[in-house]
């Protein structure tokens, strides 16, 4: 029985002496961003992240777990957040920041110029700071806060190499009294400037019309 004792002992304490001496995992993942760590993105288009690279001192099979947080739909900075843990609970992480972000922003900032209505013999309207900016949910698509002499008109053209246009749009105005105008034509951008061809409609009275604005 003594024996039987003896080898018991010897075993447990064996046992206790081999995982007493294992070595304890204190050392955190290896993780690197693929890319830039600022990253810009056009609106509207699918975003996909390029990755990380991981690793790890005793787990050949790490993988990383991505948080990603983009909205590519509307522009903003967005945070896009990688995670790996190893087997010993380990972990270490890495972010990404993303600029979700509308072509036409260049082409934000005020404005003066005039206005012809009816052109080409109407009348001339001096037009001073008229604000322009880029629509934050559709690419390509800016908004003037005036258009055509009229405070507060806000009428929207879509960008494009090959052609601007207005779309057909109505808006309300108010000078003694609301009255429901519409607005559609064609537009050459350039580089600080809009050269604007386009019709003005209320009631029964139509109007060729001609802008012309230089940023300030």
């Amino acid at each position: 029985m003594v024996g039987r004792y003896s080898i018991l002992i010897i075993f447990t304490l064996s046992f206790f002496a081999l995982h007493s001496c294992k070595k304890v995992d204190n050392t955190l993942p290896m993780i690197e961003l693929i890319g830039p760590a600022l990253i810009y993105h056009i609106l509207n288009e699918k975003y996909i992240d390029p990755g990380v690279i991981v690793s790890d001192d005793t787990d050949e099979n790490i993988e990383a777990a991505p948080d990603i947080s983009v909205n590519e739909n509307k522009t903003g900075s967005y945070q896009v957040l990688w995670t790996v843990v190893d087997e010993a609970g380990n972990s270490a992480q890495v972010s990404r920041t993303v600029i979700v972000y509308n072509v036409a922003d260049t082409l934000n900032g005020y404005y003066d110029g005039d206005c012809t209505k009816p052109f080409p013999s109407g009348n001339v309207f001096v037009l001073d700071n008229e604000f322009i900016f880029a629509d934050s949910l559709q690419n390509n698509k800016i908004w003037f806060s005036t258009f055509a002499a009229y405070d507060s008109c806000y009428v929207y053209m879509i960008v494009s190499d090959s052609l601007t246009i207005i779309p057909k749009q109505t808006v309300t105005i108010v000078v003694d009294s609301a009255v429901e105008i519409s607005f559609y034509g064609v537009c050459t951008v350039g580089t600080n400037s809009f050269d604007i061809v386009f019709t003005e409609a209320k009631l029964n009275d139509t109007l060729e019309c001609w802008t012309f604005l230089v940023k300030e």
